[in-house]
């Protein structure tokens, strides 16, 4: 049987970001896992295809996983969870590799809601902060556009010729 250049390729691919991984450089191992899944579509024989494919996707999905802990960018974890979902539905023949898969979507999914909570409830107090911010400046404007009191005496931008009565006699 001839050697499938393909997957000679998409080995050469999975090494490389194998060690991209292995070196803590994630976010190139994401674009190399990437670019081997894409070509292993075209891997000629099924059975090897189908393997291929199936490890490659589960590395791709603990790549993000692992790049989001790096630059806490969430669009990794939404990509991971994305990955394991399509992995536990196109490769659930290897139970022990599935339960990993759903250990780790678990894992995203509740730093996914962590961060959800989180910013909902920045947004709440940023909108407590406007709400007294507008309190406040609303109760400033009100002051601002009363009358000053001296003494019992309400002094408008007509008070000096009326300071005049009081002076004058």
């Amino acid at each position: 049987t001839a050697v499938d250049p393909v997957a000679t390729e998409v080995q050469s691919l999975f090494e490389q970001a194998f060690s991209e991984y292995d070196t803590s450089n994630y976010n190139a191992a994401v674009s190399t896992f990437t670019k081997a899944y894409m070509l292993s579509s075209e891997i000629r024989e099924e059975g090897l295809r189908g393997r291929v494919r199936s490890t490659l996707l589960f590395n791709l999905a603990r790549a993000h996983m692992k790049a989001y802990g790096v630059d806490d960018d969430a669009e990794h974890l939404r990509q991971a969870k994305e990955l394991f979902i399509k992995f536990s539905e196109l490769y659930s023949d290897d139970k022990e590799q599935d339960e990993e898969a759903k250990r780790f979507l678990d894992e995203a999914q509740s730093e996914l809601d962590r961060l959800a909570a989180e910013e909902e409830a920045a947004e709440k107090l940023i909108a407590q902060q406007r709400i007294e911010n507008g309190a406040a400046n609303d109760k400033a404007d009100s002051l601002a556009k009363s009358p000053l009191m001296l003494s019992g005496i309400i002094t408008t931008s007509l008070a000096a010729p009326a300071m005049g009565v009081f002076i004058g006699g």
